[in-house]
This record gives structure tokens, C-alpha cells and sequence, in this order.
């Protein structure tokens, strides 16, 4: 099985955060002691939830260059 093979079937084929059916895409979560990616450091997130996501992460980031 693939990694979003393998994500669709923990999900039920859905957005992990929304459960929206559309669009969806594996997204790595950034490291963290899983190091990221792979099942267990992987979501399956629909492109509304990956663009907040990113969006997010980009205010922070700016915000810890910032300090």
C-alpha cells in the first residue's frame, strides 16, 4: 500500500481535520520527535486545511524572525 493508501484507510477517505472528501492530499506534519512523514507523522488534508495550515505556519515563522 502507498502512504495516502494507507492515510485514506485510518480516515475513511476523508480530510483528517475537516472531513472534507474533496481535494485531499498527504501532508507531512513538520518534524517532531516522529522526525515527520510516514503514517505516523502524515495527515490526509483536504487543500482548504493545507492552506491554513500553511498560512499559519508562515504567521509564526515570521513571527519567531521577528524576535
Amino acid at each position: 500500500m502507498s502512504l495516502q493508501e494507507d492515510l485514506e484507510s485510518r480516515s475513511g477517505a476523508k480530510c483528517e481535520l475537516c472531513t472534507s472528501t474533496n481535494n485531499l492530499s498527504v501532508y507531512d506534519v513538520k518534524p517532531s520527535i516522529t522526525g515527520g512523514g510516514g503514517v505516523d507523522g502524515s495527515v490526509l488534508a483536504c487543500e482548504t486545511c493545507v492552506t491554513q495550515i500553511e498560512i499559519i505556519y508562515l504567521k509564526v515563522k515570521k513571527l519567531f524572525i521577528e524576535m
